[in-house]
């Protein structure tokens, strides 16, 4: 067993009756978890932001088919970075969510929206890097926009129906 599953802040035990068991997290999860969320969020989202900046607009970008998987990876992490705040001030709050349903639904979507898409966009990055190492090609060959537009409506589509097609 890891030593921090023996620590008590996260100490399993059962309620009087011995019905169904309870987590206690201890006070400093709650003071520590949203300060590394906030932290996460300032670095993912400036992190994020360069990188798009140089793979899609930066001088030397090149529209390359990596490129393209790479911004869109960036993308992806860049949506789920933004629900980060929230999910800080959940945990801030003991786990009370103050927002209203209908943003704990649109933050819930688009952490799961950046699973699948960034499941697509790796595979899709995989399989590229495989052919290129396969037929021995020396980089990848510059993208249209058009090809790029299509690429991205790929990765996202199959990511969006998939969570449609989750129950709940």
């Amino acid at each position: 067993m890891f030593p921090f599953c023996l620590s008590s802040s996260f100490a399993l035990s059962a309620d009087l009756l011995g019905n169904e068991p309870y987590y206690y997290y201890g006070e400093v999860s709650f003071l520590l978890l949203p300060v590394l969320y906030k932290l996460v969020f300032v670095l993912g989202l400036s992190g994020n932001r360069l990188v798009i900046f140089t793979v899609w607009w930066g001088p030397r970008a090149k529209h390359l088919s990596t490129d393209t998987y790479i911004g869109n990876l960036a993308l992806a992490d860049r949506g789920f970075v933004v629900t980060l705040p929230l999910w800080a001030a959940y945990r801030a709050l003991h786990f009370h969510w103050p927002f209203g349903s209908a943003l704990c639904k649109l933050s819930s979507y688009l952490v799961l929206l950046n699973m699948f898409a960034s499941t697509f966009c790796l595979g899709c990055l995989s399989f590229e890097r495989s052919l290129a190492i396969v037929r021995l090609l020396p980089c990848s060959r510059p993208m249209c926009p058009r090809a790029a537009l299509a690429g991205r409506a790929l990765a996202a589509g199959p990511a969006a129906a998939q969570h449609a097609a989750q129950p709940g």
